[in-house]
């Protein structure tokens, strides 16, 4: 009687995972579908020419020599050559792929998929990098206003902690 229900559970389990692993390659295969149909590729390449005008914009912004100027036009290249290399394309659309799976499920990345062959999901297809360029020229802009309130607060934050423990610690005090 034991041995029937020790074959029937071990084939259940076989089969379960059987049916778990074709899940996750469906859903891995609608992730990929959707990285493909929403070009997220050309999207990137698009986030990466944003991110080197705004560091041109940066560099250019100091007050350099023109010796200092070409230095930091070399730098800036080397920068973006830094991207490129640590953050290849093939690597990327697995990351991409697997928080694609861990957000949303199979179902939903089939919707996201259909939706972005539709001419409004080609429209936002099409806006999306000037909406992040924008996103990322305000928020700069906000936090360069920003930081230094920041900075004062969180030196005087770190200067009240280490006060306070500094007396904890010292009995004399």
């Amino acid at each position: 009687m034991k041995k029937p229900l020790l074959v029937a559970l071990t084939s259940l389990t076989i089969l379960s995972t059987a049916v778990a692993r074709a899940d996750e390659a469906s859903h891995r295969k609608a992730a990929i579908k959707l990285i493909e149909v929403a070009d997220t590729r050309t999207m990137l390449d698009r986030v990466m020419i944003a991110i080197d005008q705004m560091v041109a914009q940066q560099l250019a912004s100091l007050d350099l020599p023109p010796e200092g100027r070409k230095e930091a036009q070399t730098l800036q290249k080397e920068i973006m050559a830094w991207f490129s290399d640590s953050f290849p394309w093939v690597q990327m659309r697995l990351i991409y792929a697997d928080i694609y799976i861990d957000v949303f499920t199979e179902a939903e990345l089939n919707e996201l998929t259909e939706f972005y062959k539709t001419p409004l999901g080609q429209k936002m297809l099409k806006k999306m990098p000037e909406l992040i360029e924008k996103t990322m020229q305000k928020t700069q802009r906000l936090l360069a206003d920003k930081m230094p309130a920041f900075q004062k607060k969180l030196q005087q934050t770190v200067s009240d902690l280490e006060e306070k423990y500094e007396k904890r610690n010292d009995p004399t005090k």
